[in-house]
């Protein structure tokens, strides 16, 4: 079955300094083969990397070249589901950086994961009470 990855878990899984690399690896281990992550997600995972945790930008590139594309497989979010994101955000009156954590989940109900690995709890359980989020 299908497990869907934000990318607080992608991080951790490819970062080997991270408090949470030894969770993150045993997660992405568990799920075998069919993990997933939006293609948005990639893009998260290198602004840390280059912002937050100054690993300079080539270096960087390259981890993500390395690691991300063998670890999981897209899921292409488009206009109308960054829309419908938007939309439903503004109806729960929602705001900041939680609507990328509203993308992820939107990911996630488009390939039906069974389970949502992610270390934003909190978040996914205000904007998908619907997934299965651990």
């Amino acid at each position: 079955m299908a497990e869907y990855f934000d990318s607080t878990v992608a991080l951790s899984a490819v970062f080997p300094a991270s408090t949470n690399y030894a969770d993150a690896a045993a997660r992405i281990k568990a799920a075998g083969d069919d993990r997933f992550i939006i293609n948005h997600g990639i893009a998260e995972v290198y602004r840390t990397l280059t912002g937050r945790l100054q690993i300079p930008p080539k270096q960087a590139a390259e981890l993500v070249q390395r690691t991300m594309i063998t670890l999981f497989r897209v899921v292409e979010l488009e206009r109308p589901d960054y829309l419908q994101v938007v939309k439903r955000m503004a109806h729960k009156s929602l705001s900041g950086p939680i609507i990328c954590d509203a993308l992820h989940a939107e990911g996630a109900r488009r390939v039906k994961a069974s389970k949502v690995h992610t270390y934003n709890l909190d978040h996914f359980r205000k904007i998908a009470p619907d997934l299965n989020v651990v």
